[in-house]
């Protein structure tokens, strides 16, 4: 077997060596290889590297912008997220990030068994700038597989039993296929998880059965917390998450999923009496199209999807038309609110819908999704940490509609344009002062974890954003990439001082106008 190596000249990385397949990728050869009487050995490296110049906020100071906004600079900074980041997508696109995978596929000593098994993991090569840092390398998504094919021979749908175990970190598993709608397990960048406070790795493992017209499949999820006890310090119990679904495999133009969980993430806080902390909930998913079958959501840098994403079932290059409607409904177990001890069961809705259109040169992409607060907080804490909302309280759902379309003129330049709107989730809650003063406030809830305070009486307004930008390919390797950016947000917030000499809640200014000049190598 001839063997390439491939190096990244990154300190600390070693050089990884791939087969030479020709022009069968190492997926496409591992899956080949399940039918082979010798085992194969492959390895894949997928890296990108982008350098950036530019200002996120060239009109204010950084201290009158949030997230502060520095002087125009070379390097990536947290005002380049767009208005709809992590909703379609774990990768914001500008990552200096590498991911390995290492794989070993081989038929099994018994008639119609295959086995499976891979190391997949990611460096994160910008810690490598930062002086005293560790370098961060994680998993994501190593397994050992094995795999019983049975019936029929039929190469386009055939009858298979599956299993599949994550023993390093099994938190990639979850329930729902958009970042926006996901739960249950790591979404989004800031991979958000009701198991964020584990003490330990989460694990999991996941039996799956196609046949005939269906997928079923059913997984376990295990983590340990640290857990009071009656008498002692706190010790680790393990908590349990189960889940599955079933989904459709027919030809057909229209595809359903349906699935289902129950996951426990520690205690609630508050002592060894406290009931279990619980996420159970349903998803539902229905797609189709002509000409290729799932929708890309809009995606910054140029409409591009990120490498490190999986392949999209169907051609991408064919003309046609694709969309996408998912649903999810979750039942959280907090403490209540109004009762002092007692929990209560709260409910959290989402819905999103996705669509492209493909015809010739022209990409059109189009995301809607509405969320009610307690789902844009799940995972984290939210207004009140670990408690329901007050019986009284008023909420508002985050309802958002973002367009994006791209124009491939010839190999080279890719002209692109995305603009999006977005009414925040809020909650308001009314009260009465001592001397009988209607008063109260206002919560803008934008994710777990992310609540934003607005002045008394001060109701959120809608978030616009515009981005237009361009990609010139260089080459297959190489391509440069340029973009402005303007957004009006009227719920930041900040402390000021008032004309009584006290601290007030006013606004900041609403306007962000930045720009950016991108180089990135994929590879």
């Amino acid at each position: 077997m001839r063997w390439i190596v491939t190096g990244l000249a990154l300190p600390g990385l070693l050089a990884l060596a791939q087969p030479a397949l020709g022009d069968v990728d190492a997926k496409d050869a591992s899956d080949a290889a399940r039918s082979s009487a010798e085992p194969l050995r492959s390895a894949t490296l997928c890296a990108t590297l982008v350098w950036i110049f530019g200002d996120d906020d060239v009109l204010h100071a950084p201290g009158d912008v949030t997230p502060p906004s520095p002087a125009a600079g070379i390097g990536d900074r947290p005002g380049y997220d767009e208005l709809f980041e992590g909703q379609s997508s774990r990768y914001t696109g500008r990552e200096n990030r590498s991911e390995v995978d290492l794989d070993g596929v081989a038929p099994g000593f018994a008639r119609g068994w295959d086995t499976r098994a891979r190391l997949a993991l990611a460096l994160d090569a910008s810690s490598l700038a930062t002086r005293g840092a560790p370098v961060q390398v994680e998993d994501v998504g190593s397994f050992v597989e094995a795999r019983w094919t049975f019936g029929p021979e039929r190469p386009e749908r055939p009858n298979t039993l599956t299993l599949r175990a994550f023993p390093l970190n099994g938190d990639r598993e979850r329930v729902g296929a958009l970042e926006a709608v996901g739960w249950g397990g790591a979404v989004g960048p800031a991979w958000d998880s009701p198991y964020s406070g584990a003490h330990g790795p989460v694990r999991a493992v996941r039996l799956e059965l196609a046949t005939g017209f269906a997928i079923v499949r059913m997984a376990l999820k295990t983590a340990s917390f640290l857990e009071p006890t009656a008498a002692g310090p706190s010790v680790d119990e393990t908590s349990y998450g189960v889940f599955g679904g079933v989904a459709s495999r027919w030809q057909a133009p229209v595809a359903v999923a349906l699935d289902f969980g129950h996951f426990e993430h520690g205690r609630l806080s508050g002592g060894v009496a406290a009931p279990r902390a619980t996420t159970t909930g349903a998803s539902l998913r229905v797609h189709g199209g002509r000409g290729f079958e799932e929708p890309l959501p809009p995606a910054g840098f140029g409409m591009e999807r990120s490498p490190f994403d999986g392949s999209v079932a169907g051609d991408e290059r064919k003309d046609g038309i694709a969309w996408s409607v998912e649903g999810a409904h979750l039942v959280e177990r907090l403490w209540d609110f109004e009762r002092a001890g007692a929990s209560t069961l709260v409910a959290a809705r989402a819905v999103a819908a996705v669509g492209e259109l493909r015809v010739g040169a022209l990409d059109v992409r189009g995301i809607a999704l509405a969320r009610d607060p307690n789902f844009v907080m799940r995972d984290g804490p939210g207004v009140f940490p670990g408690q329901a909302l007050p019986y009284a309280a008023q909420t508002r759902s985050e309802v958002a509609v973002a367009l994006g379309a791209s124009l491939a003129l010839g190999r080279l330049l890719r002209p692109t344009f995305s603009a999006g709107v977005l009414a925040p989730a809020a909650v308001m809650i009314s009260a009465v002062d001592r001397v009988g003063r209607p008063t109260g406030a206002t919560f803008v809830v934008r994710g777990p974890g992310d609540v934003e305070t607005l002045p008394p009486g001060e109701a959120p307004v809608p978030v616009v954003e515009v981005r237009p930008g361009f990609t010139f390919a260089l080459s297959r390797l190489l391509e440069g990439i340029a973009w402005l950016d303007y957004r009006r947000d009227f719920n930041r917030t900040r402390l000021v001082a008032a004309p009584d000499g006290a601290l007030a809640r006013g606004f900041r200014t609403p306007d962000r106008l930045g720009y950016g000049l991108a180089a990135r190598a994929v590879w």
